[in-house]
């Protein structure tokens, strides 16, 4: 079979699994009495790129019209449409003024890619289409780089848990602003750097944060102003809880270390998405879950719960949600194969 006969048939094959796909998950909405909870199959799944090149580890996602993902290991940010397929790279791996020495978390500002250069210290920026622009140093290292987002003025929020604000504003050149939010001072002061961990987004003009480890939100105007705060019922989440108290009591150090609650926030137009690992009757980890919140009158309220299935093992570490309703998401294991994974979001109610 030659490669072109191969890619033909690769594509008829990535079409059928995608409509057979499409077809379960539509049969599969199911109600509780609590929560919609809506069962989703990946309508395509890929372990390779179309290029045939491996990815291994894909950390963060960025989207426009287009998706970003950011191959660690490669150290590279890939651009995909929204069926996988890859559109090109940008950057690499190495020590030059446009290369990566350990990449770190990626965000898009109108036509600019910004990503976090981590073992250089810098912020790299690029256009879509892969040109190097420049890099900046960053003017305060005294802060931990853990996420960031950028605002509609171009203004960067990253969380820390060393800095003294768990929130840094900086300037697209890196500059310190200002920093903002209050820490939460735990009985153990062990526990003071996890129980600070936070995920942020920027939505409706306004810096939102979820606690990694506790379904808390809050929501800060772009002048650092605490705005609202409200925490998610525990119902919901009530099983991966009780799983982290069940793991505190066998090694009550690596509690904050390890078992986090959530692993990735992502927002478009008036819906927040949240990512957790849930468990079994037997309290195994077993399910990929995304909550849906809806903003409505100055409030979040859960919309849906989806519950992912994927044909690989792993844990989903980012998502992204795009404007064909479908949302990207990608495990954070290192494993063999690791994948990345397109859902159709259901219509059920």
């Amino acid at each position: 079979m030659t490669k072109n006969h191969f890619q033909k048939f690769s594509n008829m094959k990535k079409t059928v699994f995608s409509m057979i796909s499409m077809i379960i998950s539509l049969l599969s909405c199911s109600d509780n009495s609590d929560y919609n909870i809506v069962d989703l199959s990946p309508s395509v799944e890929i372990e390779e790129l179309s290029d045939s090149s491996l990815f291994k580890k894909i950390t963060y996602f960025a989207y426009s019209d287009f998706i970003f993902a950011s191959d660690v290991y490669n150290g590279r940010i890939l651009k995909l449409d929204n069926n996988l397929n890859l559109l090109g790279t940008i950057g690499s791996s190495g020590q030059g003024p446009q290369e990566f020495i350990g990449l770190g978390c990626i965000a898009l500002w109108r036509d600019t890619i910004l990503a976090i250069n981590a073992g250089a210290l810098t912020l790299n920026t690029y256009t879509t289409d892969g040109q190097f622009l420049d890099k900046y140093s960053f003017s305060d290292i005294t802060f931990t780089m853990d996420n960031f987002c950028i605002d509609n003025e171009g203004f960067l929020y990253f969380t820390s848990s060393s800095d003294d604000f768990p929130i840094v504003k900086f300037d697209r050149r890196m500059n310190r602003q200002f920093g903002f939010g209050e820490w939460i001072e735990p009985e153990n002061k062990e526990f003071r750097r996890f129980l600070n961990s936070y995920l942020i987004a920027y939505f409706d003009d306004k810096i939102l944060t979820i606690q990694k480890d506790a379904p808390v939100i809050n929501m800060y105007s772009k002048n650092g102003e605490h705005l609202y705060k409200k925490k998610l019922p525990e119902k919901l989440f009530e099983r991966r809880l009780l799983f982290k108290n069940n793991e505190q009591e066998k090694d009550a150090e690596n509690l904050r270390k390890i078992y986090n609650l959530f692993g990735s926030i992502t927002s478009i137009n008036n819906k927040v998405y949240l990512t957790y690992i849930d468990h079994d009757d037997d309290n195994i980890p077993y399910m990929n879950k995304v909550v849906e919140l809806l903003y409505e009158n100055n409030d979040f309220i859960i919309n849906k719960v989806y519950s992912l299935k994927q044909n690989n093992t792993g844990w989903f570490g980012t998502i992204v949600v795009t404007k064909d309703n479908q949302i990207i998401a990608s495990n954070s294991s290192i494993q063999e194969n690791p994948t990345i994974s397109v859902y159709q979001l259901s219509d059920c109610y």
